[in-house]
């Protein structure tokens, strides 16, 4: 008796309930500026003296210029240890985000410029080199959207980065 119960219980629960409506989050960024906070895991490829994977939190602001935004940004990471042997990592970006919809979900792709600054046991080294990143878009409310991200640095070595953007619309 108990599972005839639960079961027209569930059945009811489900028959009850409605698919949400997408619609209401799928509101443009076009045209809107954006604030976002990344989360990226580097992977270098054996940069000289930086040898250690490392995560990283990127401020990022985007301005609309034409079809898509302007994007500038800031990482910052350090690993975990003493200060003499601390590896710590700088990086400042600037790209041109472009968006494209398709029937399954929103992509983007960044081309751009890199300057990165890093300290390791071996010394201090400075790079810069271009970027390209790429992503999918999640939709969670009006004006917040969460992306998963890669992006390839071409430093003295390639680094990749996989992670996180949450990104507010103004």
């Amino acid at each position: 008796m108990k599972r005839i119960t639960f079961l027209i219980s569930a059945c009811w629960c489900f028959l009850g309930t409605t698919a949400p409506d997408l619609s209401q989050l799928q509101t443009s960024e076009r045209g809107r500026f954006l604030l976002g906070l990344g989360i990226q895991f580097l992977v270098p490829d054996e940069l000289p003296g930086f040898t250690n994977s490392q995560m990283v939190f990127c401020p990022r602001f985007y301005f609309p210029v034409g079809p898509g935004h302007f994007q500038l940004g800031a990482s910052y990471g350090t690993s975990t240890g003493k200060f003499p042997e601390l590896d710590q990592i700088f990086i400042a970006e600037t790209a041109y985000r472009v968006d494209f919809e398709t029937r399954f979900f929103t992509g983007f792709l960044f081309p751009g410029l890199v300057y990165s600054r890093y300290f390791s046991a071996n010394g201090e080294y400075k790079k810069a080199g271009p970027q390209l990143g790429w992503g999918i878009i999640f939709p969670l409310a009006r004006s917040f959207r969460m992306s998963a991200e890669m992006r390839a640095l071409a430093l003295e070595k390639l680094v990749m980065g996989f992670g996180a953007n949450f990104t507010f619309s103004l």
